[in-house]
């Protein structure tokens, strides 16, 4: 499983997460604009606290809108060079609306100190088998005057409704495997291809082309920056590498690279 770091850059934000009296507030939600299914990704969440003196917080927390399909891993932010862990928050989780197709992560944390301050949060998350395009959605809030509320955006329960730019990250994700057999069966996994060639056009950068094992004898030939890995000789089912896969002819790539795994080329 590969990784690709993506940080959650939560300003100050992250410090009011554990700043006693502060309001909390988002800059902005950068992130990679692209990832394979099965990835690590981090992201970045900037923000920025502001101390309105004691009003009773006790806790405060990111809140997150992530695929269904996706898991966070672990959460940290990191404020005045001093680390803090995010733990998840279930209870709070249950007070929020995702879009479909979404689900909610909630991280808190309870910190006693106040201030205008930023900072920087990290999350680790494990992205899922979907493809496609996703908005992952971030806000802030706190536990202060008995209850819990979203600092910013202000009072919102209701992630359709946070259509913002600085609280919305977009990212398209593509298959870290792709399938080739000459029949187009490829044991019933997807996508599935019976051209190498067809596969080389439509896999992401740093996917893996799984093909049967036989002979092949078409031309193959990237010529897009990209880096893909070819793996020969997989059985029917691809679920072992039997034996190698033979090409009649050495693929080629004037851009991009293109890394052979049980592969034989002909002389």
């Amino acid at each position: 499983m590969k990784k690709l770091h993506v940080l959650f850059l939560l300003s100050a934000f992250q410090l009011s997460l554990f700043a006693s009296g502060c309001k909390l507030s988002v800059v902005s939600f950068t992130g990679p604009s692209c990832a394979l299914t099965g990835q690590t990704i981090t992201v970045y969440v900037a923000g920025k606290s502001e101390d309105v003196g004691d009003d009773g917080v006790t806790l405060y927390g990111l809140i997150l809108q992530l695929p269904d399909d996706w898991e966070v891993l672990s959460a940290t932010a990191v404020i005045a060079k001093m680390p803090f862990e995010l733990a998840e928050n279930t209870e709070y989780e249950a007070l929020y609306t995702p879009e479909a197709g979404y689900k909610i992560w909630v991280g808190t944390a309870t910190v006693t100190f106040r201030g205008n301050y930023t900072g920087t949060a990290t999350v680790e998350v494990l992205v899922g088998k979907s493809t496609g395009e996703f908005n992952l959605k971030a806000a802030v809030g706190s536990y202060r005057n008995e209850a819990w509320t979203t600092d910013d955006p202000a009072g919102e329960f209701n992630f359709s409704d946070i259509t913002e730019s600085k609280y919305v990250h977009t990212i398209i994700v593509n298959y870290s495997s792709i399938y080739v057999s000459k029949d187009a069966s490829c044991g019933g996994n997807i996508p599935c291809y019976a051209s190498i060639q067809d596969a080389v056009h439509a896999a992401a950068t740093g996917a893996a082309i799984l093909i049967e094992a036989g002979a092949y004898t078409e031309s193959i030939i990237l010529n897009e920056s990209k880096s893909l890995t070819l793996q020969g000789g997989w059985d029917s089912s691809f679920s072992t590498q039997t034996s190698n896969t033979t090409f009649i002819k050495a693929p080629k790539a004037p851009q991009g690279s293109l890394t052979l795994q049980m592969v034989t080329i002909m002389p």
